[in-house]
């Protein structure tokens, strides 16, 4: 039975406002005009939250925020009912710009460098995840690292987890992969590009499994390779798979790969088969390609996960 009083404990580090725009045919140097804005604090992390919330999840998010963009922060996580212990810095939080073309169907993401953080700001971040950690089912280490912030930080905070007794998920690119990847979580989650980074070799798609097999082999529970609209090549101790994403009318891939973990997550909280963790990554994952901005609903992640063909 699971604890109710527990929480999937997340570390977003480079914090931001998401500004989604929408526009038709857009091009470079010409005058855009935006047919409707939305904006929601962001980041791979804080994306992880909103899908697990979604998915029935109990969260608690914790990172930095400053300045004004900062305040929006917090304020859109109360309005998003996404539980938050977030440290006030001296830099400003970053916002990040998603240009999405509805007739083109393409986006382009920019996003702004993320703040400086002190030794001093940080030592009061770690204070907070040593303190929430304890009380915790899970924890998930998601996003880029602002400046600052040293590369083996997620590969601290998984051996941390470890200490506890409790499954550690990253998300990350890099040195960050690299180092984290030696703490062996208990799941990565590399695209194609980051896997092919981390093994220091190209992956075609009938390569794909036997990069995830060399994956696992590092010491994670399950190795596995997101392919984006393909699918995902996944390995564990008794098995593997490759299993197709289905085929969808995508408005907005912006937090696919997040809305993923999040899926992921939540079929490992429940103690379910490696098979089914896929499942549900796959399948939130191609709930979001619907919408975008990790703002799945649980009843469409379930009619996407039951017409998956393995």
């Amino acid at each position: 039975m699971l604890d109710t009083d527990k929480y999937i404990l997340i570390v977003s580090l480079n914090t931001g406002i998401d500004r989604i725009i929408y526009l038709s045919n857009f091009e470079l140097g010409k005058i855009s005009r935006a047919t409707r804005v939305v904006e929601q604090a962001g980041g791979k992390a804080v994306n992880v939250a909103r899908a697990l919330v979604a998915l029935g999840k109990r969260v608690l998010v914790i990172g930095f925020v400053g300045s004004f963009t900062g305040q929006h922060i917090r304020q859109n996580l109360l309005d998003s009912k996404i539980p938050a212990r977030l440290i006030p810095i001296s830099g400003g939080s970053r916002s990040c710009y998603i240009l999405i073309d509805e007739n083109k169907k393409q986006d382009t993401v920019i996003n702004e460098p993320g703040p400086e953080i002190t030794s001093i700001e940080f030592n009061q971040f770690y204070q907070e995840l040593i303190t929430y950690l304890p009380k915790a089912s899970m924890l998930i280490c998601s996003g880029s690292l602002p400046r600052g912030v040293s590369n083996n930080s997620y590969q601290q905070f998984v051996n941390l987890a470890h200490s506890y007794k409790i499954p550690a998920l990253v998300d990350a690119s890099g040195e960050t992969l690299k180092l984290a990847l030696q703490a062996k979580p208990y799941l990565i989650k590399p695209n194609r590009d980051e896997a092919e980074n981390l093994l220091n070799k190209s992956i075609s798609d009938k390569e794909a499994l036997i990069a995830a097999r060399e994956i696992h082999q590092s010491g994670v529970a399950i190795g596995l390779i997101s392919l984006g609209d393909k699918g995902v090549a996944a390995t564990w101790s008794n098995g593997e798979l490759f299993l197709a994403a289905p085929k969808l009318d995508a408005i907005n891939c912006v937090g696919c790969g997040d809305a993923f973990l999040a899926g992921c997550a939540s079929a490992i909280i429940e103690n379910k088969h490696p098979q089914e963790i896929i499942s549900w990554g796959v399948a939130a994952g191609s709930a979001n390609a619907l919408v975008g901005g990790a703002n799945i609903n649980l009843s469409e992640v379930e009619r996407l996960k039951n017409g998956l063909i393995y």
